[in-house]
């Protein structure tokens, strides 16, 4: 996908030397501003301005040789499967992907991404110096907010003022601003691969090998992109994290830490990395899950997301497990939408995946810190789970725990009255249920009686399909701790069958919420009704359902009016 200007006509007239007022009528290009382009553009190398030393005779320009762009032909490479547009919701960043399988039969991910024209290309160059040197330097220390105040909107509008001159379309003033802002504060092509919403994982093995994205409907593909050079690498990890006030060299060689938009990276240099630096990119989606969305694409059926709308609602501690990229995240996020707003909410992790909805104004996100180099400043997810103690939380929620001491506190604040709500890693409840009593992290069993439910997401490796494979109740007897089943997916069919509601949920319900058992049935199939409803009335996305909620909570009556 090339972009050419009206500079790079220039490349059709290499070798000849024309007046500069002359030119500039053959382009339709104010003289002056021809005149500072094409100045940027002799230093690159691509044309040589000749001065006069009487006033009456204007400069010449003499062009010279211009690189050649080249579009490729991939009717000759193999068989289109599908092709689409990708975009980015400002436009800014706009792409085509075809994916095509080769005659020998492997899958490939083509990215025909945007490309500057021959003489445009050298003055974008030269113009990303200008910008640098223009605007303030980006830090760590500034806010989203200030970001898009300080830098992005001077970006685009010097950008624009520089380039209208040339373009023929406004579409082609983004995308050329898109190349820039990609390579200044994005992550270069990567941007792109982003965009496109099928992608889940973006991953960099090194710079001998091709960039790999996992594609929901094809899986692992392999792309068209290359990054260069090791050192490349290298400068994406350390730009990703100076981003967020984090470090990566070769004393501190892995790096986890996310992008301003969400995404999460990992990162590992060589020598560690063996056959170079890597980085892996977990995308997550542009429109968050909700418990509607999860239902109508069967990750869950609606009288389990009722029960953890009740759960959430009436102060249940819950652990939402399962493998990598099973959705543990994902599935909390959605559940979680659905507390009452006026409760102060902590998160807590390493890097930022949580996110709530604006009008959530009593929620404090926290996350951790790296040492210095010098081993000063480090602040872990222990010193915060301790800190979330003292800010006088309604809902503390831990991004993940893996080490003893997490878990000891986070137990700890469930044992405080505080309602805990975490991910971890594991298959089943009843092997989270072990891993926890076992080493490393060794919990007595009266500990893990705090916990009452555990969710645990499954994803199918073969079709890429997730599901809620179990919702089981944490059951403490003599000493003893054991899961019990309430959910259950049966793979066969792909149904969820349900068991029974334990005798201690209700118990607790009953205690907390005055709630009798037939009332607590009652109340789980109202609530199942609701969130039909909603799927019918099509009240899907976050926005949507979380300004219903807002209503629920303050008006019951008046929630239901309004899904009516």
């Amino acid at each position: 996908m090339i972009i050419r200007t009206k500079l790079d006509f220039l490349a059709e007239m290499q070798g000849k030397r024309l007046y500069l007022p002359a030119l500039a009528k053959l382009l339709k290009v104010d003289k002056n501003k021809l005149e500072e382009a094409l100045e940027w553009i002799e230093e690159g190398g691509g044309v040589e301005l000749s001065y006069m030393p009487l006033p009456f005779v204007p400069p010449s320009v003499h062009i010279l040789n211009l690189p050649t762009v080249f579009e490729p032909d991939l009717t000759r490479v193999g068989r289109t499967l599908e092709k689409y547009i990708i975009e980015s919701a400002d436009l800014v960043y706009k792409a085509e992907v075809t994916i095509y399988e080769g005659k020998d039969g492997k899958k490939i991910y083509f990215l025909n991404y945007p490309l500057a024209g021959p003489a445009t290309s050298i003055y974008l160059a030269k113009l990303k110096e200008y910008l640098a040197l223009t605007l303030p330097a980006e830090t760590s220390l500034m806010t989203e907010e200030d970001r898009r105040e300080r830098i992005y909107k001077p970006h685009l509008e010097i950008s624009y003022k520089k380039l209208s001159p040339f373009v023929f379309s406004d579409d082609d003033l983004l995308l050329l601003s898109g190349i820039l802002r990609s390579e200044m504060y994005g992550i270069g092509l990567i941007e792109y691969l982003l965009t496109d919403p099928n992608i889940e994982e973006v991953v960099v093995n090194n710079s001998k090998t091709p960039v790999f994205v996992y594609h929901r409907k094809y899986g692992w593909l392999e792309t068209n992109l290359l990054i260069p050079t090791e050192e490349a690498i290298n400068n994406l990890a350390v730009r990703i994290a100076r981003g967020v006030g984090k470090q990566v060299t070769i004393l501190d060689p892995l790096l986890d830490a996310h992008l301003l938009k969400g995404e999460r990276v990992n990162a590992v240099l060589y020598p560690i990395s063996v056959k170079g630096n890597s980085l892996t990119i977990r995308k997550f989606s542009s429109e968050p899950f909700t418990l509607p969305m999860l239902i109508e694409n069967h990750t869950l059926s609606a009288d389990m997301a009722a029960l953890l709308w009740q759960a959430v609602e009436l102060e249940m501690n819950i652990l939402f497990v399962g493998g990598t990229a099973t959705g543990k995240t994902t599935m909390m996020n959605a559940a979680l939408m659905f507390l009452d707003p006026s409760h102060r909410i902590i998160t807590i992790e390493d890097t930022r995946e949580l996110n709530f909805p604006d009008h959530y104004k009593n929620w404090i996100p926290l996350i951790t810190r790296s040492a210095n180099p010098e081993g000063l400043g480090e602040v872990t997810l222990l010193d915060l789970l301790v800190n979330s103690l003292r800010m006088r939380p309604d809902r503390i929620i831990v991004g993940e725990v893996r080490r003893r001491e997490e878990a000891i506190v986070m137990f700890e604040a469930m044992h405080t009255g505080h309602s805990v709500y975490s991910t971890f890693h594991a298959d089943t409840s009843s092997i989270a249920l072990r891993r926890l009593q076992e080493e490393p992290i060794k919990l007595p069993s009266s500990e893990l009686a705090s916990l009452d439910l555990i969710v645990t997401q499954r994803r199918d490796r073969e079709t890429g399909v997730r599901r809620t494979f179990e919702i089981s109740q944490v059951v403490y007897s003599e000493g003893n701790v054991d899961v019990q089943p309430i959910f259950t997916h049966r793979i066969r069919a792909d149904s969820f069958e349900f068991s029974q509601l334990p005798i201690r949920y209700k118990e607790k319900l009953t205690m907390y919420t005055g709630m009798l058992d037939d009332e607590i049935k009652r109340d789980l199939k109202e609530r199942a009704n609701y969130l039909k409803t909603m799927l019918k009335k099509n009240i899907r996305k976050m926005e949507d359902v979380v300004d219903l909620l807002k209503t629920y909570y303050v008006d019951k009556h008046a929630f239901e009016k309004r899904l009516r």
